[in-house]
């Protein structure tokens, strides 16, 4: 079994909190700037445990119906490909692309 970047980072991000909280404010920029490359993806990961398809048919369809005995093979690909394409665009985004987004909408004058 192969252990994720999600723990090291975990680990990583609490060794920073522990290291300098006596000596100065840890604040999230100072986080995201020590742990790199966070993804929207690596977060999604690491906080949706069950890691199932986001899309699912139910398991037992009746071989006796012809759509029932064919349904997995319609949809399942196309639902794998989207599904694909949905994590593929968290990978791309990164932690520290939200903050700057955050960052420009609080700093537009009221």
């Amino acid at each position: 079994m192969q252990i994720s970047r999600k723990f090291t980072t975990a680990v990583h991000t609490l060794l920073c909190i522990s290291s300098f909280s006596t000596t100065r404010k840890v604040t999230s920029d100072f986080i995201a700037a020590s742990t790199e490359n966070i993804t929207l993806y690596d977060i999604y990961r690491a906080t949706e445990t069950d890691h199932k398809p986001l899309f699912g048919f139910h398991n037992n369809p009746s071989v006796q119906c012809p759509v029932g005995r064919n349904i997995h093979a319609v949809p399942d690909q196309r639902l794998a490909v989207a599904q694909k394409a949905f994590e593929d665009n968290l990978r791309g985004v990164k932690l520290s692309d939200l903050l700057n987004d955050l960052q420009h909408i609080l700093d537009q004058p009221k």
